[in-house]
């Protein structure tokens, strides 16, 4: 009974370790007020710092929007006193609901380049986020709503590239980035 109680105390501590500096709520509401002003260079080669897009379903989406299928991505940004407040906004457009499927606690990335290209915010960089699978059902006509507050050092106007993270969309596997868009603030 003792060997038991010592070993499961074991397995909690050593679950726990590394998390103490990262204990943020995982939730639309607090994500993103994590201040991360450490200014990381972007990455040289141009296209690299886009998003791939499903060009036969972004054929006609606008700046800042994305859609896939019936799914419609759009990015919202307004920048304030040195704050940049993101909206990303998913919508079924679709006559049937949309099963989205998480490998994590991650349900969206936002990345935010200042004017000369380096990236002066990445939301995931210092985060931790649950190794759990989750379905997120999107009901037809639906829509969900995550907001990002970034502090961010740096020169204006800033390019935000922001995408939605599911694996698996219906069962169907999504490449990276299918799900993304850019904006500027």
């Amino acid at each position: 009974m003792k060997r038991t109680a010592m070993l499961a105390a074991l397995l909690l501590a050593a679950t726990a370790c590394g998390t103490a500096d990262n204990e943020e709520a995982d939730s639309p509401q607090s994500i993103g007020n994590n201040d991360n002003n450490g200014a990381e260079e972007a990455p040289e080669d141009p296209e690299e710092n886009e998003p791939e897009e499903n060009e036969e379903n972004n054929e006609e989406a606008m700046e800042g929007e994305a859609d896939m299928g019936d799914l419609h991505l759009q990015a919202d940004a307004d920048e304030q006193d040195g704050e940049i407040n993101v909206t990303l906004t998913l919508t079924n457009n679709g006559d049937s609901d949309a099963a989205l499927d998480f490998r994590s606690g991650q349900k969206y990335d936002v990345k935010i380049y200042d004017s000369s290209g380096t990236k002066v915010y990445d939301y995931s960089e210092d985060m931790m986020f649950t190794q759990a699978l989750e379905t997120v059902e999107l009901g037809a006509g639906e829509s969900i709503s995550y907001e990002v507050r970034a502090s961010v050092n740096g020169e204006g106007p800033y390019q935000i590239e922001a995408a939605v993270t599911a694996a698996e969309l219906n069962g169907e596997a999504m490449s990276e980035g299918e799900l993304s868009t850019e904006t500027d603030a």
